[in-house]
């Protein structure tokens, strides 16, 4: 008699193990690198946005160690008061020379502005009987000396400019006497018309009308204008014209 098989034994379940490599010590020290790395960096973009706005300026506070470093440059002027009352004292005693008096207001009345950039350059605007005068002149450092003065007005004319028509208009603005040659040349599609001299003491002057510039139907208009360049205007005292067209040449 055959004896039974045996029963198999029962297999014992195996739980797979999974197994978690350690983090490499190299992978840490790159990741620390890697965060510190990002904070520097935002701390100076931090640092360098506050130096640019002049919140918190380091160029200023260690200008030997910093100055390097970008930042907007700040650009401080003298109170308006005290500016104009220096400028306007020289203008006061300018005028006179060049403009017929009933064309020289209070200096109360003039718009008076300084260029941001080239602090000697300063523009003037006021109203007269004969329209806008619009002046633009440079001034020494102190503001007592004008090196250069340009001055114009719109006038509103009839005829179209020539020799004779500046003959008449300019003695009723200008109170300075034209010393040099009259002579007028053509300008794009307007006509020029100047008398350009220097007079003893090395100053170049002028005195032009221009246009014609219709301002409707019936009327057309002229600028008038007159220009003053000294020794210490150094860019332009060699013009032989008001006007950077002529300067070479001159208007003759």
């Amino acid at each position: 008699m055959d004896s039974p098989n045996p029963s198999p034994l029962p297999t014992p379940e195996v739980t797979p193990q999974v197994y978690v490599q350690p983090a490499s010590p190299l992978k840490k020290i790159l990741k620390i690198a890697l965060i510190s790395l990002g904070i520097i960096v935002l701390v100076l973009v931090i640092i360098l946005t506050l130096n640019y706005f002049n919140i918190l300026s380091l160029s200023s506070l260690s200008p030997k160690y910093f100055s390097w470093l970008p930042h907007q440059t700040l650009q401080i002027s003298p109170s308006k008061e005290e500016l104009s009352s220096r400028a306007k004292k020289t203008l006061t005693a300018f005028l006179p020379n060049i403009l017929v008096s009933s064309l020289i207001p209070p200096m109360s009345d003039i718009t008076f502005r300084q260029d941001k950039i080239v602090k000697e350059n300063f523009t003037l605007l006021w109203d007269t009987k004969e329209g806008t005068a619009n002046a633009a002149l440079t001034m020494s450092s102190d503001e007592k000396k004008i090196s250069s003065f340009n001055i114009l007005f719109f006038k509103s004319q009839i005829a179209s400019p020539s020799v004779e028509l500046a003959q008449t208009i300019i003695p009723s603005i200008f109170s300075i006497e034209p010393k040099g040659v009259w002579g007028c040349k053509p300008i794009y599609s307007q006509t020029y018309c100047e008398n350009f001299w220097e007079d003893k003491e090395g100053i170049r002057r002028g005195v032009n009308i221009t246009g014609p510039f219709p301002e409707n139907k019936q009327k057309i208009g002229l600028i008038v204008s007159f220009c003053e360049h000294t020794k210490e205007a150094k860019t332009i005292y060699s013009w032989q014209s008001c006007t950077s067209e002529f300067a070479k040449t001159g208007v003759k």
